[in-house]
């Protein structure tokens, strides 16, 4: 479509007999606008002025001229990047186009988020192997286990230690310590009473030297993990 540039007042008057004046028709002609090849009418200008020239780039040019949006697409590179028909977040992109390399490290869980429950992060299969991985508990007279650093730990105990209530109980979780004895040996574990031994009570421990047992839960409440059962000797 060309561009109709006139002036806003068009004379009734009639031509005059001398040509070489401007006459009332040229007033009230077409005027001709032109630019440079490649240029688009704008103002790239800051606050309110003149009409200017902005280039094209080759790639801008080429968009321009794309006969439709798949060769629009095509032009900026975006190749498979097909959008559908309908434009939302949610079809946005084509199926079966994003590999695993284009997805940001951020959203990725690392084995401490799994331990931890972090919402909104991709699981992948080695870190959540990684995150079953035993997690080493600080020996200590109060033995502090933390749900939301793990559930499988493990502790060598240098003397006779409490096992502490877990913090940041995560439900329907289950709980595993190994509880392990130094060189010496004949460290006596008590338990805190969050862990519920039901009828049979807690199991004699293996007092032995570099000996170990393992003791099994599942939290059911923030203030109850419930006993399911004891490996001895699992050294």
């Amino acid at each position: 479509m060309a561009i109709n540039l006139r002036h806003k007042f068009a004379s009734a008057k009639a031509d005059g007999p001398d040509a070489s004046f401007v006459q009332p028709s040229n007033w009230n002609d077409q005027h001709d606008l032109t630019m440079l090849t490649g240029n688009m009418l704008g103002r790239t200008a800051a606050g309110t002025g003149g009409v200017q020239e902005i280039p094209f780039t080759t790639a801008g040019l080429a968009v321009l001229q794309s006969a439709d949006a798949s060769a629009q697409r095509t032009a900026m590179g975006l190749k498979a990047l097909a959008l559908k028909d309908t434009i939302d977040a949610a079809t946005l992109i084509s199926d079966n186009i994003i590999s695993f390399v284009k997805i940001a490290v951020s959203a990725l869980a690392s084995a401490a988020d799994i331990r931890a429950g972090t919402g909104s992060k991709l699981v992948t299969p080695d870190v959540l192997l990684s995150a079953a991985n035993w997690v080493s508990l600080t020996d200590a007279s109060t033995v502090a286990v933390d749900h939301a650093t793990g559930w499988n730990f493990v502790v060598t105990l240098s003397g006779n230690r409490a096992i502490g209530a877990p913090s940041n109980p995560k439900l329907g979780w289950p709980l595993n310590i190994r509880v392990k004895q130094d060189t010496t040996g004949n460290r006596v574990p008590s338990w805190s009473g969050n862990y519920d031994f039901g009828d049979y009570g807690v199991p004699i421990p293996s007092l032995g030297a570099s000996q170990e047992d393992i003791y099994c839960f599942i939290c059911i409440t923030s203030s109850k993990y419930i006993f399911t059962g004891t490996r001895k000797r699992s050294d």
